[in-house]
C-alpha cells in the first residue's frame, strides 16, 4: 500500500518525531556538543528526520488498525528492507516462548514482526521518547528503565508474568546495538554481553521454550563504505554511522535482512542448572547460528 493511500498522519506528531530523529541524528554524527556544526547539522537533518517522522508515524496508525506485522511489513518496504525468514519450524505454536536475539539495530525488529508466526509478542525495551510516541506500537512493548534498577526490575516481573499467561516475549540480551553478522566482525565476541536475566524466566516458568534467534543484512554494503563512516576508530561507531546514513539517503537504504530461527531450548533440560550455565547453553545455541550464517571473521572483537 502507497503511503498516499493512507490517511496523513496527525502534524503534532510528526513534529515531535521530527525534533527528536533531529537530536538523534546529532548524537549519531557526534555533533551536539559543537555550537556552529549543530546549528548547520540541525538544518540539513530537518528534511530526512521528517521524511522518517512521518513513515513511523503512518506506520503507528497501521499498527493500531492492522496489527504489528502489518505495520512492520508496510515500514520496511518504506524504507527498501526486504526480509526473509528460514527454519521458521522451530517456532512454537503455542505456550510461553523468549525470544533472543542479537540486535544489529535498523529493521531488525520489524523483521522480526514481520516474520513471527505468532500475534502474541511483546518486546521488552528501553523506555525512549521516541517510543513514547507510537501509542500503538507501545501496546507491544514491555518497557524497562535503563536508569533506575527498581523500574527495570518491574518490567522484568511484567515480562515474566506474560510469559506465566502463556505468551512470547523479545529480548535482545545484549543491551544495545551488536554487531550485524553478515557485514562486520564481532558478532560473537558481542555475546559476552548478554544478561543472565535469561535464566531468571527460565527459574520461573517450567514450560519455557528458549528461541535463539540470528538477524543480519540489516546494513547495507554502500553505507558501510562511505568516507564519512570510515573516519570513525570504533568499529561499533561506524556501525550506527552507516546506519544513520542508511536512513537518511535514499541512495543507501536498501538492505536484504535475514532471519533464522534456531533450535529451540527447553527449560525443563535446563532448570537444574546454575544460571551462568544456562547462559553459555543459550550463547552456544547462538555461536552455532553465528558460525553456520555470519561472516568468517565474527570471531573478533566489537568494539
Amino acid at each position: 500500500m502507497m503511503a498516499s493511500q493512507l490517511p496523513a498522519p496527525h502534524p503534532d506528531r510528526v513534529r515531535r518525531l521530527t525534533a527528536i530523529n533531529v537530536e538523534d541524528l546529532l548524537r549519531s554524527f557526534r555533533v551536539d556538543h559543537i555550537k556552529i556544526a549543530r546549528g548547520i547539522f540541525r538544518l540539513a537533518a530537518r528534511g530526512p528526520a521528517r521524511w522518517f517522522a512521518r513513515q513511523v508515524a503512518i506506520y503507528d496508525r497501521l499498527v493500531g488498525e492492522r496489527g504489528l506485522a502489518a505495520g512492520a511489513a508496510w515500514i520496511l518496504d518504506r524504507l527498501d528492507m526486504s526480509v526473509s525468514a528460514r527454519d521458521t519450524h522451530h517456532v512454537p505454536d503455542a505456550g510461553p516462548v523468549l525470544v533472543v536475539s542479537n540486535h544489529p539495530g535498523l529493521g531488525d525488529t520489524m523483521a522480526l514482526a514481520a516474520t513471527l508466526p505468532r500475534t502474541d509478542l511483546r518486546y521488552i525495551a528501553y523506555r525512549r521518547p521516541f517510543l513514547q510516541e507510537l501509542e500503538n506500537t507501545r501496546r507491544y512493548l514491555i518497557e524497562i528503565d535503563e536508569e533506575d534498577s527498581g523500574r527495570r526490575m518491574a518490567g522484568f516481573r511484567q515480562a515474566g508474568r506474560y510469559l506465566d499467561d502463556g505468551g512470547m516475549v523479545i529480548t535482545f540480551p545484549g543491551g544495545r546495538i551488536d554487531p550485524d553478522p553478515y557485514a562486520v566482525p564481532g558478532a560473537i565476541a558481542a555475546l559476552d554481553r548478554w544478561s543472565e536475566s535469561i535464566a531468571v524466566f527460565v527459574k520461573r516458568q517450567p514450560d519455557l521454550v528458549i528461541l535463539p534467534v540470528l538477524i543480519g543484512g540489516v546494513l547495507s554494503r554502500g553505507a558501510l563504505e562511505h568516507p564519512l563512516v570510515q573516519l570513525y576508530r570504533s568499529r561499533a561507531t561506524r556501525q550506527w554511522t552507516a546506519a544513520t546514513l542508511q536512513l537518511v539517503l535514499p541512495a543507501y537504504r536498501y538492505a536484504n535482512i535475514e532471519v533464522t530461527y534456531g533450535e529451540p531450548l527447553h527449560a525443563t533440560d535446563l532448570r537444574g542448572l546454575k544460571r551462568q550455565a544456562v547462559l553459555e547453553h543459550t550463547r552456544d545455541a547462538m555461536r552455532t547460528l553465528i558460525v553456520r550464517h555470519g561472516l568468517p571473521d565474527y570471531y573478533q572483537e566489537s568494539s
